[in-house]
């Protein structure tokens, strides 16, 4: 299609400069209208925003300057926990309690002064804590061996514990102090040999006259003379037999939370440290006064206006008790703000003063700023524009015309807008030349397409044909595997029989012996009948179970049923092999017994046979046997655990324990399918399974729900294989 050369000039100009001109124009309105608002907005909610962030600001603070007490307290704990582990070992050996005595000897001597100490020679600071004892300190082979405990314990941790804290240390009976102190390596030695550590505050804090509950205690704030530094100190008591014999403790130099404090603010503001009852605890301007105090130079002493303020809010907020109720970290009081965090391990308050006047000022810059920012935003877009038209539109759209007139296959019937004058008029009338082709093409595309679904249904087939193979074969797996359960169970349930029929035998005896001398008396026939009854029972139910497990479950539906009852039936099963290989089996059975569900019962059996199955095998060589079922109910849930004392699954096991005919038992008569099909039944119970390790030790957790709406559902056959 030929045009005129001056048609051809007209339209390479109109398209782009009429796009230019109207988007142009469109967005300078908005721009502009977006920025008049924009700029009423920022100057009502300036002093919001600054108020949101001072909240915020003061909240993330408050709970970084709280992290360090929070995790001395769990730290704490768990050394105390270690350590009355190591008292309530009683059961010493006579050469445990020599080897210890031996070891004690080498560490600790008896100093000129008559104090215990750790030999200097054989001390390293770094990695060992040091061992001091108040003069005249007898020692028992027994307090030696926990001596040596206590001190193996603390070198053990001593990277964790010198990370965290300056000082960690534990006093055995007020004498004895084991204490990890690499920055103070000499302090043992310039201690005086009669000092005694049961005198001491952070001793006594936690003597039951002092603290009923024996619970841990943080002390006052006080200057530590040997490390000539603030600090505070988190101690609990070590109990014996629900007696204190001892604490454990840490301590925590101040001057990094100080420094934090006192250099880390906004520009403006001031931060100090307050506490309850009205003492200053840190302030910039009154250090010489606290030290000077020992910690106890109060608000009313300093006679500051600020500090009078702070503490009036403080004091409000603890007689009506809602600084922890409403999660409140910023208040206003007389024309200024007042950050509050409050540290509850300490009952102090870090408090930031913001003065009067602090909001609002950056207001008029923010407006400036705002406003030329805005009109560079409009220059450079409205240029970006110009150049992004010319480039990407109008030179590529003629290159594109050109090109098209050429092409004769697209494959569909398209409308285009003929009747305009410009490029994309161009660009209709040459697609519109395309018609005729399009009609022969989607006739040939017809043809290929019919062609193409023959050829699909094929494969379709041949997929159907394919799976359906592979289900016969796994059916065929989990029922081969199911009967050489059922060969292993029948073997173990001869021998659980044998027993009762003994007694029957026995039984049986001792009524034709009483029946021909004719003194069997009625008391006693009664007697004998019920112990044939409570016999015949027991026999009866380890038949039902072995019946109930061989059955084919697809038939089953969904009834109540009690958790004990289906623990019993796994149990009756598994329970013969189990004893014979000294397996313990550990489960509360008056709980079980107040936990009903509805399920499928034979399919859960199998589920947790399975599972019982699979401790079998990982704890069978192991030297120390068992295997515990636990059971909780939450939220309509029943929480089923599993745990044995076999070795822990490694991670790359772990995911691939639920794949079909995964196993790492070859040779032992395992098909790798118990735990797929476990999975398989809990999931169509509407659960799941889980595997995790918790302290090193393998947790199967079953979830199951407690009822079910489709009660009368049938299941899918399931089977049960390794």
């Amino acid at each position: 299609m030929s045009m005129p050369e001056f048609y051809k000039n007209k339209i390479q100009t109109r398209l782009a400069y009429l796009l230019l001109f109207k988007a142009g124009f469109r967005i300078i309105a908005v721009v502009l209208i977006m920025a008049i608002i924009s700029a009423w907005y920022l100057k009502k909610s300036n002093i919001t925003n600054q108020l949101d962030f001072l909240e915020s600001y003061t909240k993330q603070k408050n709970q970084t300057e709280s992290f360090l007490f929070q995790h001395a307290v769990k730290d704490v704990e768990f050394i105390n926990h270690q350590i009355e582990q190591i008292l309530a070992h009683d059961n010493i050996s006579r050469l445990e309690l020599e080897k210890h005595k031996q070891t004690f000897q080498h560490l600790f001597e008896i100093s000129p002064d008559g104090a215990l100490r750790s030999i200097k020679s054989n001390f390293n600071a770094e990695k060992e804590p040091s061992v001091i004892s108040t003069k005249n300190t007898l020692f028992t082979d027994i307090d030696k061996y926990r001596v040596i405990k206590i001190w193996e314990n603390l070198a053990g941790n001593n990277v964790i514990w010198t990370k965290r804290y300056i000082n960690t240390w534990i006093v055995y009976k007020g004498k004895t102090s084991l204490t990890l102190a690499p920055k103070k390596p000499n302090v043992i030695y310039e201690t005086e040999a009669d000092f005694e550590d049961g005198n001491e505050d952070y001793y006594t804090i936690t003597d039951a006259e002092n603290n009923p509950n024996m619970l841990g205690k943080w002390t006052d704030l006080y200057f530590d003379p040997n490390f000539k530094s603030w600090m505070i100190s988190y101690t609990t008591p070590i109990k014996e037999n629900g007696k204190k014999i001892g604490v454990t403790g840490v301590d925590i130099f101040l001057e990094e939370l100080f420094s934090q404090i006192i250099n880390i603010r906004l520009d403006g503001s001031e931060s100090f440290i307050l506490t309850t009852d009205g003492r200053i605890i840190l302030h910039p301007k009154y250090l010489d006064q606290i030290k000077n105090s020992a910690g106890q130079f109060s608000i009313n002493q300093a006679n500051d206006q600020t500090l009078n303020a702070a503490q009036a809010l403080i004091k409000n907020l603890e007689e009506q008790n809602t600084f922890d109720k409403k999660k409140k970290y910023l208040f206003e009081h007389q024309q200024s703000l007042f950050g509050l965090g409050k540290i509850p391990e300490t009952n102090w308050y870090v408090v930031t003063y913001y003065p009067a006047g602090y909001l609002g000022k950056n207001s008029q810059t923010s407006f400036l700023i705002l406003s030329i920012l805005t009109l560079l935003y409009l220059i450079i877009e409205l240029f970006i524009m110009y150049l992004t038209i010319k480039k990407d539109l109008e030179t590529p759209l003629h290159r594109f015309i050109e090109k098209i007139r050429n092409i004769k296959n697209l494959d569909q019937d398209l409308e285009f807008p003929i009747e305009r004058k410009d490029e994309i008029g161009v660009l209709a009338r040459s697609f519109t030349t395309l018609q005729n082709t399009l009609k022969i093409r989607n006739k040939k595309l017809k043809e290929y397409t019919e062609n193409l679904e023959i050829i699909v249904q094929e494969r379709t087939n041949k997929l159907e044909k394919t799976l359906h193979e592979s289900q016969e074969s796994l059916e065929r797996s989990i029922q081969s595997a199911k009967l050489a359960t059922l060969g292993e169970v029948a073997s173990g349930l001869s021998h659980e029989l044998n027993s009762p029929i003994m007694v029957l035998k026995g039984t049986a005896h001792q009524i034709e012996k009483g029946i021909t001398h004719q003194n069997l008396t009625l008391e006693r026939l009664n007697h004998l009948i019920q112990r044939l009854q409570g016999t015949t029972k027991k026999m009866t139910d380890s038949v039902n179970s072995l019946r109930i497990f061989s059955r084919n479950p697809i038939h089953d539906l969904y009834s109540e049923t009690n958790l004990y009852r289906i623990m019993q039936s796994a149990l009756t099963i598994c329970r013969e092999k189990f004893r014979f290989h000294q397996i313990e089996i550990r489960f509360n059975e008056d709980q079980f017994k107040t936990i009903n569900l509805q399920c499928k019962e034979t399919q859960i059996t199998h589920a947790i046979l399975n599972l019982l199955n699979n401790s079998f095998d990982s704890i069978i060589n192991r030297p120390i046997k068992w295997i515990e079922v636990s059971a909780k109910v939450e939220n309509n849930q029943l929480h089923l655990t599993v745990t044995d004392s076999g070795s822990p699954i490694t991670d790359d096991i772990a995911e691939k324990m639920f794949t079909p005919y995964f196993t790492t038992r070859y040779g032992q008569n395992r098909a790798g399918l118990g735990l797929c099909i476990t999975q398989k039944i809990i999931q169509d119970h509407f659960g799941k399974i889980q595997f995790t390790k918790k302290q090193q030790i393998n947790h199967f957790e079953i979830t199951l729900p407690l009822t079910h709406n489709d009660s009368g559902s049938k299941g899918d056959p399931v089977g049960e294989a390794r």
